[in-house]
């Protein structure tokens, strides 16, 4: 596999979503989070969602669709940047399209996404 375009409606959608900062349609893995927040302390959840729409705002933007077993949803991989670091991020977009988990928020664990 290769990496792929991250699809234009999912990344709208995934930004719609987090643009509301409602913790009822986002959430977040309790791994996900202390992750982040041992890399920056001082960020609040919505200086991520902030970085995550700078990142999916890309038309360019790519990734791996990942395969999860729950819950149901799109999910894609993808690389984005928070103060100047790159990080990993996985988000699950929910069949309904209205919210996301966001599985994954911290610096790289590996050198390549699952599809590269």
């Amino acid at each position: 596999m290769s990496l792929k375009t991250v699809p234009s409606d999912w990344h709208r959608d995934v930004v719609a979503v987090l643009r509301t900062d409602d913790s009822r349609a986002i959430r977040y893995t309790d791994d996900a989070w202390k992750r982040f927040e041992a890399t920056f302390p001082d960020a609040f959840r919505s200086d991520l969602h902030a970085a995550f729409r700078t990142a999916l705002r890309d038309d360019t933007l790519v990734g791996c669709p990942v395969e999860m077993k729950t819950p149901p949803g799109e999910t894609w991989e993808f690389y984005f940047s928070f103060r100047g670091r790159r990080l990993y991020g996985k988000i699950l977009l929910r069949p309904d399209r209205s919210g996301v988990v966001i599985f994954s928020a911290h610096p790289p664990l590996k050198d390549k996404l699952i599809c590269e």
